[in-house]
C-alpha cells in the first residue's frame, strides 16, 4: 500500500511546495521513497527528496498544472526502478497508485505475449501498461485492491479508480479552480487550508448508530470533502474541471449464479495465493476462526511459501481469551510457529485513543476492530512485517453473522418451500440465542408494515440538540444500517453489507490501523471471484446448527475437525464498559469541553439526563470518540442540509 496525491488547477496554479508539504502528511502510508509528478500542461518532471528539496527552498514560488504525488510501501519489486508516480514508456501517462493488483503476474504474460517488455517485475509497471493501451476500461481485468490517479498528458485528463469493495482510501475536494484527492483527509486539509466543517447529519448518524453513514453516495463525514464511491471511476478534464462518472465496475457486476460450493475450497486457495505475492516479509492474522484458519491453512500449502510467513494472533484477557485455544490448535495442526501479542489495553488509554482519531480523521468507534487490533499491527510492524493477511469478508460473503442473516435465511428458505430447513434454522437460532425476542419482533415489524424499525440510543436526548439541529436528528433513520434487512433477501443483504453496512467500516478500520505502522493488509476473501458465493442457497450459509456451513466443509482436512466445527468465535474486544466504569468522571469532563459537541447540544442537560441512564455507558462512549477527534482535529459543525442531496 502507498498513500497518494493528485492537485489539478485549471488556472495553472498548483503550488508545489504546499503539495509536497501536504504529501509528506500523510508518510506514514508509505516512509520508503516520496515523490512528486509536476506537469506544467506541456512538460513533465519527477521529482524526488521532497524533505530535501522543501528545505533547500528550491520548490517555492514554482506552480504547476497538475501534481501527482505518492509516498511509497514498497512491497513488490522494492528497488527504486518502481517508485512511482510512475510513467508510461511513451511518457504519455503517469500514474500514482495504492494497493496491489493480485493477478499482475498473470497481466504481465498477457502483455508479453502482445510484444511488450518491461523493466521492472512490481504490479505498478503492469497497471501503467494496461492503462495505456487498454485504457479506463482495463480495471474490469484488475484482480486487487487499489486506488490510482493516472495523468494522460495527451488526452489533458485524470482518471480516478477505486477497487469494488473499497478496501484502499480515495477522498476528493473540488471548486471551481481546483480538484484535490488524497488517500487521507488530513492530506486534503494539509493541501486546502481552512477549518473542517463537519456534515450534522452524519455526525447524528454516528451518534445514533455508531459508524460512518455511507448511504448518500460520495458524501463524506466532512462538507466539501467527497469520498470515490468503491468500484467506480472519475475522469476529469483538466482545463474545464468537467468530471464523468463511472460505475461498470463496483462488485454487484460479478454476481453470476455459477457459484458451486464444491468449488470453494479452490477458489479460496488461489486468493489467497496470489495474496502471498510479495519481495518483502508477509504475516497471516490467526485469530482461531474459520476464515482465518482456513487461510493460514492454504498459505502454509507450499511449504516453501509457509517458511517465509509468519503468523500471529492475539492473546485476549479474560473471556476473550477463549479464541486463543483454536489458534494454537491450528498452528499445531499447520506446524507453524504462532507469535502472540498481547492486547490488553491500559486503560487509561486517552492517549492511544487519541492518537487514533489523529489517524482516522474521524470519530473512532471504541470497539476491539479499531483498539485493539491496532496494537496487533503495531506489534507486526516492529518486527519488520509489511503485508498481512486476514479473514474480513468471511462474514459477508459466506453468511457467518448470527442476526438478522439468520431471519432473512428462514424467510429465505420458507418462500422456497425448504420448510424442515427452516424450521431446523429458526429451532438453532432461538435456542443458541442467535437472535432474541426484539430482533425477531423488529423483523416481524417490517415485514408486516413495510417499514423499518430503527432505535438508537440518541432517540432518548433528541429534544436535547439545538433546534437548528433538530432535523439531523431526525434524519438519522436514513442511515439506520438495517433499514433494509426485512426487504430484502439473504443474498441482498449480504450485497447492501458489503458496499453500506458493516464490511466498509472493517475494510476501513484495517486500512487505518496498518498503514498507521507501514504495514498493507490484504483480504483474501475479497476477491472478486468469491463474490458469486453471496448467492449460494440459505441452506449452503446456515445448516445443522452452523453458519458458515459451505465454508467450513471446504477447510482443508489438515485442520482438527473441532476447530472447523466450532461454534462460536469471540472476535477482537476491548474492555471498553470497564473503561468507562474506571474513568467515567475523566470521560465525562471530555465530553463536556467539547466545544463541536456544544454546537450540537446543550450538553448540561445532556450529561445530566445521561447519568444513571440504561444508555449513559454506550452514548457515552461515542461522545468521548468525537470529542477526542474533535481534540485533535479541530472543528466546525456546518449548516443543516448543506452536505448534499441524500
Amino acid at each position: 500500500m502507498c498513500g497518494i496525491f493528485l492537485w489539478i488547477d485549471r488556472r495553472g496554479a498548483v503550488d508545489v511546495a504546499r503539495a509536497a508539504r501536504a504529501l509528506l502528511v500523510q508518510n506514514h502510508r508509505g516512509p520508503d521513497n516520496q515523490a512528486l509528478w509536476v506537469w506544467d500542461g506541456a512538460n513533465a518532471e519527477r521529482i524526488e527528496r521532497l524533505a530535501e528539496r522543501l528545505a533547500d527552498g528550491s520548490l517555492e514560488g514554482r506552480r504547476a498544472h497538475v501534481v501527482l504525488g505518492n509516498n511509497r510501501l514498497a512491497i513488490n519489486d522494492p528497488t527504486p526502478r518502481s517508485n512511482q508516480p510512475m510513467a508510461s514508456p511513451d511518457g504519455r501517462l503517469a500514474i500514482t497508485f495504492n494497493g496491489c493488483i493480485y493477478n499482475f503476474v498473470e497481466l504481465r504474460a498477457g502483455l508479453e505475449a502482445e510484444g511488450e517488455r518491461f523493466t521492472t517485475t512490481g504490479d505498478t509497471e503492469v497497471l501503467v501498461r494496461m492503462l495505456a493501451l487498454k485504457g479506463p476500461d482495463a480495471v474490469r481485468r484488475l484482480n486487487g485492491a487499489w486506488a490510482f490517479a493516472a495523468l494522460d498528458m495527451a488526452a489533458r485528463t485524470v482518471t480516478l479508480s477505486r477497487d469494488r469493495y473499497g478496501e484502499r482510501p480515495l477522498f476528493f475536494h473540488q471548486d471551481g479552480d481546483a480538484f484535490v484527492a488524497a488517500s487521507e483527509i488530513k492530506t486534503l486539509y494539509a493541501a486546502l487550508g481552512g477549518e473542517r466543517v463537519v456534515d450534522p447529519d452524519h455526525l447524528m448518524a454516528f451518534l445514533a448508530f455508531r459508524k460512518w453513514p455511507l448511504r448518500d453516495g460520495q458524501r463524506s463525514f466532512f462538507q466539501g470533502i467527497r469520498r470515490l464511491v468503491p468500484g467506480t471511476s472519475l475522469t476529469i478534464d483538466a482545463d474545464s474541471l468537467r468530471v464523468t462518472e463511472d460505475a461498470n465496475n463496483t462488485i454487484d457486476h460479478y454476481l453470476d449464479g455459477s457459484a458451486r460450493a464444491e468449488d470453494i475450497a479452490d477458489d479460496v486457495r488461489r486468493a489467497v495465493e496470489i495474496r502471498l505475492r510479495a519481495d518483502v516479509p508477509v504475516a497471516v492474522l490467526l485469530s482461531g476462526g474459520i476464515d482465518s484458519t482456513m487461510i493460514a491453512a492454504f498459505a502454509c500449502m507450499d511449504k516453501a511459501v509457509r517458511d517465509k510467513v509468519a503468523f500471529y494472533t492475539a492473546s485476549n484477557p479474560g473471556t476473550v481469551g477463549r479464541d486463543l485455544p483454536f489458534a494454537r490448535m491450528a498452528a499445531k495442526d499447520l506446524g507453524i510457529e504462532l507469535r502472540e501479542v498481547g492486547m490488553e489495553i491500559d486503560l487509561g488509554a486517552f492517549d492511544h485513543l487519541t492518537a487514533l482519531a489523529a489517524q482516522y480523521d474521524l470519530p473512532v468507534p471504541i470497539v476491539g476492530t479499531t483498539a485493539a487490533m491496532n496494537e496487533m499491527y503495531r506489534a507486526m510492524g516492529r518486527d519488520g512485517i509489511k503485508c498481512v493477511l486476514d479473514g474480513t469478508g468471511g462474514d459477508e460473503i459466506f453468511g457467518g453473522y448470527k442476526d438478522y442473516y439468520v431471519l432473512t435465511a428462514v424467510a429465505g428458505l420458507i418462500g422456497r418451500g425448504r420448510l424442515g430447513h427452516a424450521l431446523d434454522l429458526g429451532r438453532t437460532a432461538w435456542s443458541k440465542r442467535w437472535v432474541d425476542r426484539t430482533m425477531v419482533l423488529r423483523y416481524a415489524y417490517g415485514r408486516l408494515t413495510g417499514k423499518p424499525y430503527g432505535s438508537s440510543p440518541l432517540r432518548h436526548f433528541a429534544d436535547l440538540a439545538h433546534p437548528r439541529y433538530r432535523g439531523a436528528v431526525a434524519h438519522t433513520p436514513f442511515y439506520y444500517p438495517e433499514k433494509n434487512h426485512f426487504r430484502q433477501s439473504l443474498a441482498e443483504n449480504q450485497l447492501e453489507d458489503c458496499l453500506t453496512g458493516r464490511l466498509p467500516d472493517f475494510t476501513a478500520y484495517a486500512d487505518h490501523n496498518s498503514m498507521q505502522h507501514s504495514v498493507e493488509n490484504r483480504s483474501p476473501f475479497l476477491d472478486m471471484t468469491l463474490a458469486k458465493y453471496m448467492r449460494l442457497p440459505e441452506e449452503d450459509k446456515y445448516r445443522d446448527g452452523f453458519n458458515k456451513w459451505a465454508l467450513r466443509k471446504a477447510m482443508p482436512p489438515v485442520i482438527d475437525q473441532r476447530l472447523t466445527w466450532r461454534p462460536e468465535k469471540v472476535g477482537a474486544r476491548w474492555a471498553s464498559a470497564e473503561f468507562f466504569t474506571t474513568h467515567r468522571a475523566a470521560i465525562r469532563a471530555r465530553i463536556a469541553k467539547c466545544d463541536l459537541l456544544a454546537q450540537a447540544f446543550d450538553l448540561t442537560a445532556l450529561l445530566q439526563r445521561l447519568d444513571g441512564h440504561a444508555y449513559e455507558t454506550a452514548l457515552s462512549l461515542d461522545l468521548l470518540s468525537v470529542a477526542l477527534f474533535a481534540e485533535v482535529h479541530p472543528t466546525v459543525l456546518g449548516e443543516p442540509g448543506a452536505g448534499g442531496d441524500d
